[in-house]
């Protein structure tokens, strides 16, 4: 009876001795999540305020550049496309300085919100609903652009293509408002599901953050045959000047990879698709790219920023860059 006693005893023991020793492991385990979660948070905080730095300061040479650009654009297929970049541009630094600002006041001088007035809670917000909408742009350029690699696509390699309604100015114009709208009513549905179903509603946010990403990766294929055939003309001297392949390479390289990086990231995304619109439209082409670095002068660049182009620079106005078919020299597309 002693020797089962001391046996029960010593299972009891052991018992009571496991969990505290297993309580390093669990603990050792939080820490490395808790490690994880934090780099993860940083790493995504850096790369969204470096974005958000270099586009504010590549800002205004890409205003400089498109403005001087413009005339020249307005010939082009895909201008009310490129105009819309233009002017999103242009609402997307505004409303990064407003929320940059909306941040340093929040958090420096507002020590309990529900104190402040009501017109400042009202401003905060509708400050806050800028993320948002640059959430909402970062889909519809995606959508945007891919429907224009389709088109280029589809141009280069049948040219009589271009008679269709989705190939003309008009066409273009109502299929922005008509993307707007899907995606608007896209968000309606997220948001009634959401208050619905709780947080069920995410599993079909997560499907079209992967049918977004397998349109942008498998549309920015679609230019690898382009640059294929226009290397075959290299020869041309018009081609030389204007080095077409180069942004065809870029803008594959950057959105894809950029995409395949940020994986479901929407807050990165936030800040690096307006960044990789005014990079890719700076260093399209070597036009693009000299005007660019011939914009450093202070003087020419605000005057340019402030007014609007004049007569005297229509000399420099370049199209980004221009495709020649290969049935015909003649024939031209422009992106």
């Amino acid at each position: 009876m002693n020797f089962l006693e001391s046996y029960h005893d010593t299972y009891q023991t052991v018992e009571t001795l496991q969990p505290t020793t297993s309580a390093p492991n669990n603990s050792t385990t939080i820490d490395q999540k808790r490690f994880l979660s934090n780099t993860n948070n940083f790493i995504i905080d850096a790369i969204a305020g470096v974005s958000a730095c270099v586009q504010v300061i590549l800002f205004p040479f890409y205003i400089y550049v498109h403005r001087v650009n413009n005339k020249k654009d307005r010939e082009m297929p895909i201008y009310p496309i490129l105009n819309h970049f233009y002017h999103s541009m242009i609402f997307q630094n505004i409303s990064l300085f407003c929320l940059s600002i909306d941040a340093v006041f929040l958090t420096n001088f507002v020590r309990d919100f529900s104190l402040l007035p009501i017109l400042i809670k009202a401003l905060i917000c509708l400050l806050l609903l800028s993320i948002v909408t640059r959430y909402m742009f970062v889909k519809v350029y995606v959508i945007l652009l891919s429907i224009l690699a389709i088109q280029r696509f589809a141009l280069y390699f049948h040219p009589t293509s271009e008679n269709h309604w989705l190939f003309k100015k008009n066409g273009l114009r109502l299929l922005i408002y008509l993307i707007y709208g899907l995606v608007v009513c896209e968000d309606l549905l997220f948001l009634k599901r959401s208050v619905t179903y709780g947080e069920d509603a995410l599993k079909p946010l997560f499907s079209m953050q992967i049918f977004l990403t397998i349109l942008l990766i498998s549309s920015s294929m679609l230019y690898i045959p382009m640059y294929v055939s226009v290397r075959k003309l290299s020869h041309l001297m018009s081609s030389k000047l204007n080095k077409p392949h180069r942004y065809i390479v870029w803008q594959t390289v950057l959105l894809a990879v950029g995409k395949v990086v940020s994986g479901m990231y929407s807050l990165i995304e936030m800040f690096n698709v307006p960044l990789v619109i005014q990079l890719t439209y700076l260093g399209c082409n070597r036009h693009n790219l000299k005007t660019f670095l011939n914009s450093f002068k202070l003087t020419k660049i605000w005057k340019r920023v402030c007014c609007c182009a004049s007569s005297s620079t229509n000399s420099s106005q370049v199209q980004p860059y221009v495709i020649f078919d290969p049935q015909s020299t003649n024939h031209q597309l422009t992106n």
